[in-house]
């Protein structure tokens, strides 16, 4: 951020800061440098599909219950919130074409919003690259595409059941004249740009535009620790979401539903430590859905030496490739970690990155050997055990699962228990184990 400032100030031929805050002063400067960082603050690369597991999850059962309770009346209103270039509203649409048979018959509404005025533009034009479409079936991309000089241009029969705004989360208002009884909101990997009262703040409102029993689903982990107004976490095994307390709406209990014993319950975090903490404060706030990602180095022995510490220069490389990341820029994300690991090979926390993404997309062989050089390099850092745990479940592979959330549990019991686990906000090490004696006991 700060080379970024630097180059900006630059540009405008201004020596300093304190220049650039009475620059600042001057209405037309003000909103022209507004619209320039909004730009550049929120310009996140997204793709259809976003997530597999919360998509199924939308397929195979949010959807599917909304479209039930709302067979007589044949209305659904469906918010993207932060919906940058159009991916994620566009592949709701598409979802809805596949489980709506009749869905010309009834009153939809995607709202899409983006606070970026020229992701909004984009998003209109309906037009990707090949990079947009990584993970997406061929078979949907040719159903629901066709090509044109400049890419790939999504068929009006999609588009036409999206309606773009642009909209401050923060600022406007909510619920609006087209912002309100709201069936289903998505905000992912939104609220990471924020601090705690403004995602309170923007809970709150999102909250009031629900219907009662309405959903919210955002990215993994980004409500730990964020008062919750009216909503209540609900867990499944790909994912949580919050809905609003259900007077006339539907009970999610009724749906036939894919939640778990806790024990069953797993998530990968693209979270970056440093710009999207986990916000567990004590032992009861720690959703039984959620599992911990971040776990550093403590103070009790290890069977290695400590580990030098990262270089500033890596430390600023790594916190780029995790916003990068989180954006779903991979491939930008994968070179920064390259680049760390040609400067410092000894250090784990690139790889911990590289099997995040690799992990995302679907090359598990290379995540579990990445995972097994983090423990290598830091054999106490527990996120590397329970990210192996997951993966192992979802292989099938349980007596390993187990072993890896033993090694985890033994680990965190050398610590204190009101302790705050190093990387991961107020999370504290006494609801980590909570967590991990519940997943033990399955």
């Amino acid at each position: 951020l700060h080379e970024a400032i630097d180059a900006r100030l630059s540009t405008l031929m201004i020596e300093n800061i304190e220049d650039y805050k009475r620059y600042l002063q001057f209405a037309e400067h003000k909103q022209i440098e507004l619209e320039y960082w909004t730009i550049f603050l929120t310009s996140g690369e997204s793709y259809f599909f976003r997530d597999q597991g919360q998509f199924a999850l939308l397929r195979d059962e949010l959807l599917p219950g909304i479209i039930e309770q709302r067979k007589e009346m044949k209305r659904m209103r469906i918010w993207s919130a932060g919906c940058s270039t159009g991916e994620e509203p566009y592949s709701l649409a598409i979802l809805l074409l596949e489980i709506l048979p009749d869905i010309e018959v009834w009153d939809v509404s995607i709202i899409a919003s983006d606070i970026n005025a020229q992701a909004l533009t984009k998003a209109q034009l309906a037009i990707y690259s090949d990079w947009s479409f990584r993970g997406v079936d061929a078979s949907v991309q040719q159903r629901y595409f066709h090509r044109c000089a400049e890419g790939w241009e999504l068929n009006q029969e999609v588009v036409k059941w999206v309606h773009f705004e642009h909209h401050d989360l923060l600022a406007d208002m909510i619920p609006n004249r087209l912002i309100h009884d709201i069936d289903l909101i998505l905000c992912r990997n939104t609220f990471i740009y924020f601090n705690q009262q403004a995602i309170a703040t923007m809970v709150k409102k999102m909250s009031a535009a629900l219907v009662d029993g309405g959903f919210l689903m955002v990215g993994h982990t980004e409500l730990q620790g964020v008062s919750l107004q009216q909503l209540h976490p609900k867990m499944f095994q790909s994912s949580m979401l919050y809905q609003k307390e259900h007077g006339d709406g539907f009970d999610i209990e009724a749906v036939k539903s894919c939640q778990q014993d806790p024990s069953t319950l797993r998530m990968a975090s693209m979270c970056s430590p440093s710009l999207a903490p986990h916000r567990l404060q004590s032992s009861e706030d720690w959703p039984w859905g959620r599992r911990v990602a971040r776990a550093k180095e403590h103070d009790t022995a290890t069977v290695m030496p400590p580990m030098p510490s990262m270089p500033s220069m890596q430390g600023t490389r790594i916190e780029k490739a995790w916003r990068y990341a989180n954006q779903g820029m991979f491939e930008q994300a994968e070179m920064l970690c390259r680049q760390a690991l040609a400067e410092s090979p000894l250090h784990f926390e690139p790889y911990f990155l590289l099997s995040k993404i690799v992990h995302e997309q679907g090359h598990d062989v290379e995540c579990e050997h990445l995972l097994k050089q983090v423990i290598y390099l830091d054999p106490d850092y527990v996120a590397a055990y329970l990210d192996l745990a997951d993966l192992y479940m979802d292989q099938d592979r349980l007596p390993l699962a187990k072993k890896m959330r033993e090694i985890a549990k033994k680990i965190l019991e050398g610590l204190p228990a009101d302790s705050f686990i190093d990387g991961m906000g107020k999370s504290r090490v006494d609801a980590v184990l909570i967590y991990l004696e519940t997943m033990l006991q399955g």
